[in-house]
Parts: C-alpha cells; sequence; structure tokens
C-alpha cells in the first residue's frame, strides 16, 4: 500500500492517522464501474485491518456484478466536524473535515474461515462493545465478503 501525497500538502493525513480514522468512520463509499463506463458509487459499511479494506454484502448485485466485471474499485471515507462561519467574510468560512480516499483491487473472499474473521471484525467494529451472539456457518455462507487490496491510499484534514 502506498501513501500518496493529498493535493493540499499542508492538510495531508499520515498512514497512522488514515488508519485511526478509517477504524472510527462508520461509513464508507465504494466506487464500482457501470457495463457502460459510468461509476456507480454506493454507501456501505466497512472494516480496515492490514492494507485491505473489507465490506460486506448480499451474495448477488449490482456491486457484486460490477465487480466480477472490473475488479478496479475506489473508495472514500469523510468525516465533518464543525463548520466556521465567518460572517463579516462569507468566502473565508470554511469547515472541519477528515477525509480518506483509497484506490486497489477487489476481490470476492471465498474461504468460510477468513469470511468468518472479516465479519467478526466489522461486528466489532459496529456493536460498539455491546454483546452479540456467534454466527452460524449459515449465516456465513449466505453473505458475501469482498475484500479490496489498497494499492494507495490518501487523507486529508482540517481540524478545529
Amino acid at each position: 500500500m502506498k501513501l500518496v501525497s493529498s493535493d493540499r500538502k499542508r492538510r495531508g493525513m499520515s498512514l497512522d492517522a488514515i488508519t485511526d480514522f478509517l477504524n472510527s468512520a462508520p461509513v464508507g463509499r465504494m466506487a464500482t464501474i457501470n457495463p457502460d463506463g459510468t461509476p456507480y458509487v454506493l454507501p456501505l459499511h466497512f472494516a480496515f485491518e492490514d492494507d485491505r479494506i473489507y465490506v460486506h454484502c448480499a451474495l448477488e448485485g449490482k456491486k457484486l456484478d460490477n465487480l466480477r466485471r472490473n475488479p478496479a474499485v475506489c473508495f472514500e471515507a469523510d468525516e465533518v466536524l464543525d463548520v466556521q462561519i465567518v460572517s463579516e467574510k462569507p468566502c473565508a468560512s470554511g469547515t472541519y473535515y477528515r477525509s480518506v480516499i483509497a484506490n486497489g483491487q477487489a476481490a470476492i473472499v471465498d474461504d468460510p474461515a477468513r469470511k468468518r474473521h472479516i465479519l467478526q471484525v466489522l461486528m466489532d467494529k459496529y456493536a460498539w462493545g455491546r454483546k452479540r451472539g456467534e454466527m452460524s456457518d449459515e449465516a456465513i455462507d449466505e453473505t458475501c465478503v469482498v475484500e479490496i487490496m489498497v494499492e494507495e491510499i490518501s487523507g486529508k484534514a482540517r481540524l478545529p
């Protein structure tokens, strides 16, 4: 995974800051490519581990059809922290934020043990410490897990 400089170098995030953000961001967006070449962007829950982004979904659908045709994806997550309004000079107003963009190749995870681990990582992120039951083999078989092997990643932040 290659850390790419932000186009605004003074706002660029370190790899540690990017990792921390991805481990806490509740929603990401993944862009795939439709058969006609147009982009298809959808919001999703995700987990980040070992330079990979993981998502889960149904066993069929437009997202998987696109990935099977072309595994190249772009992933984005962002967070608006606050808005600073400068009433006497509106063009000086701005937003405090963090955002990450990653490019990579997506693949469907077939190994049941690996799927179980990834789904557990997703549950750990979104359960927020709440008690939960075990995942059944049947539930794992009925869930698709997609792995994005991140090739390039960049982050920008403007913090208060």
